[in-house]
């Protein structure tokens, strides 16, 4: 698949021309990079010849306009590549004093060095920039060198006279809210393959890997992607007066007791993966008074290797309603060290009940058969407030909900408040002449740079890719049925295929510093090596043996 570039100059002098055009997510220059990257690619002879192969596919009901960026090369057959990746990246106010240069990496290095020379701030990063072997960057890491690594790839291939299979690039927005772009590219992908008359046979995600170690951890192949789910808590106690704190149950202590039993928990981590952390714990007080808290509001980042969200969310309700007891009884015992029993009596006869998001609706519903259609009016309404970020809808939508039920508390109800990222099964679990396929192009990489590449079950942080493999279906539309904002602020219709379900891998480059000023990519591996390592894998993969699939 060598075409007549340089493929790692090529990728080195893209990776700073994208960097150089910022695309900060949420802003409107997530709408101009896409058309600056499709005249970008546009530039290309083969692309000058073949104008129909390039476009942006604009996304159904942004309110930003934003839009996928597609390029196609076609070639002999049916077997089709996909190279893909996300171009949006986070704010760049956390340069500060050096904002101006933070999307200029060459110009940004020396001026990043001098500031860690005269704070102390950071030794590594002082050795990685001195040493010129990493370059820094907004948006350099994550993950322009990825799609300029893709994009070198596509180049080389369309310089070939006989090409062997196609190659399809896509470049897309809002990975780092809520992966708009890559939902709306895989609708088009299933499309796209059915007017084409193509074979996609696999997709490569083009995303970064962090390493704080020697590179062994970021010089990878990732066969599937983890899952993602925000479970939360909306929190039911029961107000009283500072003065009278056995009276009442305060929503506050409620959530303190969540935390405690969620937070780093193994009982809620999947194999080797992060356990969970608490991203939000907060009570629902407008004001100051001298009154308890009598709602409160908590959220837990969960990842899962292959665990189903089902199962999380069974055992935390059994957990937690274990835990609640014990709660009650701590308060009692405190009483009655306190001499205040008989105020406590008059709490005590009350349980804290646990629900689920799903079961809370089913038990309000057999009260009040039509409060679906009110609560369709509430979402709506909710949704519409596009200043609050997901997480805060579905707590607003659940605050409307418990009120408009007519329950009483304690209560604690679990769900999901965010976009779930689903776990995808392993490409050595779908396919394994594609399998093989992978590891020969890693060998010989590995072999002709002499760098050690190695393979990882799935790729440890959260990506798009989550929305292009193979999911559990089943699990899905059990996560949905707890999140009070789908089908409002998210707009997912699991009725069809919610994903594509295509072979999917993550080969892209490695750094460190993610979100942080210190972001940094590793030179060699990036320019040289993994440009190598795209071509390979396509070249093996569009070259398997015909009888194959």
């Amino acid at each position: 698949m060598k075409g007549r570039i340089d493929i790692s100059e090529r990728t080195r002098a893209l990776a700073l021309a994208l960097t150089k055009q910022r695309s900060m997510n949420g802003t409107s220059h997530e709408t101009s990079f896409a058309e600056f990257l499709r005249d970008l690619i546009g530039e290309l002879p083969y692309f000058r010849a073949n104008a129909r192969d390039i476009w942006i596919e604009s996304i159904t009901h942004d309110t930003l306009l934003r839009g996928v960026v597609v390029g196609f090369v076609r070639g002999q057959g049916q077997r089709t590549v996909v190279l893909t990746g996300h171009f949006d990246t986070v704010g760049v106010d956390d340069y500060q004093e050096l904002e101006p240069w933070a999307t200029e990496p060459v110009e940004l290095a020396p001026r990043i060095v001098r500031r860690l020379e005269a704070t102390g701030e950071d030794p590594q990063a002082l050795d990685d920039l001195k040493s010129g072997r990493f370059l820094p960057g907004r948006g350099l890491l994550d993950m322009k060198s990825g799609l300029a690594a893709g994009l070198a790839v596509l180049e080389a291939f369309s310089e070939q006279e006989n090409r062997h299979g196609n190659l399809l690039f896509l470049a897309v927005p809002d990975e780092e809210d809520s992966s708009i772009g890559m939902r709306f590219a895989a609708s088009l992908l299933s499309r796209f393959a059915k007017d084409q008359g193509i074979n996609l046979s696999l997709v490569v995600n083009l995303d970064a890997l962090g390493d704080e170690g020697d590179g062994s951890k970021g010089q990878a192949v990732a066969l599937g992607a983890i899952g993602k789910t925000l479970l939360s808590a909306y929190v039911i106690g029961q107000e009283t007066h500072a003065c009278y704190p056995f009276d009442g149950l305060s929503a506050s202590l409620i959530a303190a007791e969540l935390v405690r039993l969620i937070e780093c928990s193994p009982d809620f981590a999947d194999r080797a993966g992060p356990p969970p952390s608490t991203l939000a714990m907060r009570d629902l007080k407008g004001a100051y008074s001298v009154t308890t808290p009598s709602r409160a509001w908590c959220s837990w980042n969960i990842i899962s290797h292959g665990r189903k969200a089902t199962d999380i969310l069974a055992r935390v309700t059994e957990d937690a309603q274990n835990s609640m007891d014990e709660l009650v009884q701590h308060l009692s015992c405190s009483a009655e060290r306190l001499g205040a029993v008989d105020s406590f009596k008059r709490f005590e006869r009350k349980q804290i009940t646990i629900f689920t998001y799903e079961s809370l609706l089913r038990q309000i519903e057999t009260q009040q058969p039509t409060f679906r259609s009110k609560l369709d009016r509430i979402t709506r309404d909710i949704s519409a407030q596009t200043a609050l970020d997901l997480p805060t809808r579905a707590q607003k939508i659940l605050e409307h909900v418990w009120r408009e039920g007519g329950l009483s508390g304690p209560a604690v109800v679990f769900g999901f408040a965010s976009m779930p990222y689903p776990a995808t099964k392993t490409l050595k679990e779908i396919s394994p002449l594609l399998f093989d396929c992978v590891v020969q192009a890693m060998t010989e990489v590995s072999n002709r740079h002499r760098v050690s590449i190695h393979l990882s079950d799935r790729l440890d942080v959260i990506a798009d890719t989550s929305f292009l493999g193979p999911i559990d279906l089943d699990d899905l539309n059990a996560v949905a049925a707890n999140t009070p904002i789908w089908s409002s602020s998210i707009r997912w219709d699991t009725a069809k295929a919610p994903t594509p379900g295509l072979p999917t891998i993550n080969a892209g480059p490695w750094g460190r510093g993610y979100h942080r000023w210190l972001e940094r990519v590793q030179i060699r591996y990036a320019f040289e090596v993994l440009p190598d390592l795209l071509t390979a894998i396509c070249h093996s993969v569009l070259c398997a043996n015909e009888n194959e699939p």
